[in-house]
């Protein structure tokens, strides 16, 4: 049972500005049967040079063989390396699962943010119908709006506006 153990790699293309892996690393079995899996340009194949001893390492796009021949799969992400055991069924419905999860809880992000810019809205236009109450209005005439009470609604308003802001 010999480890292959890879520490802080980085690569990228030469010529290219962009690396596609950043001080990544991983560790995979000798004796492991290994499905090496990831989109086309991502190094599948120069892990193919390595020489097992028990294990081996098959790269197929065919699932069906896949789930028959290996016990562990890695996965090369577009800018991550994972290595997961089991066969690719498995890793598929664990990688389903959370991307399930990533988007319900950008759903409910998005949700929150919808809730709160309304909220914003509502106390703005509080703020601005509150701030227009203030002016205009006669103190002697009005007695629910004395000079007093103006400068309180000037206050409330003007708390509100900078706290909408």
């Amino acid at each position: 049972m010999s480890q292959i153990q890879v520490t802080d790699l980085t690569y990228g293309y030469e010529g290219s500005f962009d690396t596609v892996f950043e001080n990544v690393s991983f560790g995979i079995d000798t004796d492991w049967k290994l499905g090496l899996i990831g989109r086309n340009g991502k190094g599948k194949t120069t892990f193919l040079n390595l020489r097992g001893k028990k294990g081996f390492i098959l790269i197929s796009h065919d699932r069906d063989i896949l789930d028959a021949c290996i016990d562990h799969v890695l996965v090369l992400n577009r800018k991550t390396i994972e290595v997961q055991s089991g066969n690719f069924s498995s890793w598929w419905e664990n990688k389903t699962r959370m991307d399930h999860f990533a988007m319900e809880e950008n759903e409910k992000h998005l949700k929150e943010i919808a809730s709160l810019k309304q909220a914003a809205a509502r106390s703005r236009k509080w703020a601005d119908k509150n701030e227009a109450t203030k002016i205009g209005y006669d103190p002697v005439k009005e007695h629910d709006r004395s000079v007093a009470t103006r400068a309180y609604i000037g206050a409330k308003t003007k708390k509100m506006q900078s706290r909408v802001t």
